[in-house]
């Protein structure tokens, strides 16, 4: 028996002179985990070595927690721990930078 396999057929493939694909950081808070206990961490992108202050917030508008860190690598991450009984609910996460001008926030589930 005699196999016959298709000869190959040339396909061009599409470019485009200006597509330039490059690396960028994300300014955005990442919060892990989401929902959680209590204890989770705070994820920011960082260049050099900078301090950020974390502002953590109930759902009232009432501050409960506040912590300085210093952060010398990117996306280090931030350990936060509210794992106190009657913490439960929802929170709103302001991350601000030396100078105090808030840089991101989020919001994170204690159950």
């Amino acid at each position: 028996m005699k196999l016959l396999l298709p000869t190959a057929v040339a396909c061009p493939v599409p470019t485009h002179p200006s597509l330039l694909i490059s690396d960028s950081a994300i300014n955005k808070l990442f919060i892990l985990p989401n929902p959680n206990n209590g204890k989770f961490d705070v994820v920011y992108h960082n260049i050099g070595t900078n301090t950020y202050t974390l502002k953590i917030y109930d759902s009232k508008g009432a501050y409960v927690f506040e912590k300085s860190y210093t952060i010398s690598a990117p996306y280090q991450r931030m350990e936060v721990n509210m794992k106190n009984p009657g913490r439960k609910g929802l929170y709103h996460i302001v991350l601000a930078g030396s100078g105090g001008a808030k840089l991101a926030s989020g919001k994170v589930l204690i159950q």
